[in-house]
């Protein structure tokens, strides 16, 4: 599962610049609650 959330991250990372604000922040909101499943 660490694994996975690590993935996410670094795809985040890469995305960050071609994604818009408005829809960055319900990912990086859907990646939290996957890192709260994860712990």
């Amino acid at each position: 599962m660490e694994t996975q959330v690590k993935k996410l991250r670094e795809l985040m990372e890469l995305l960050k610049p071609a994604v818009p604000k408005k829809s960055a922040i319900p990912i990086t909101a859907y990646i939290r609650l996957g890192e709260g499943k994860a712990v």
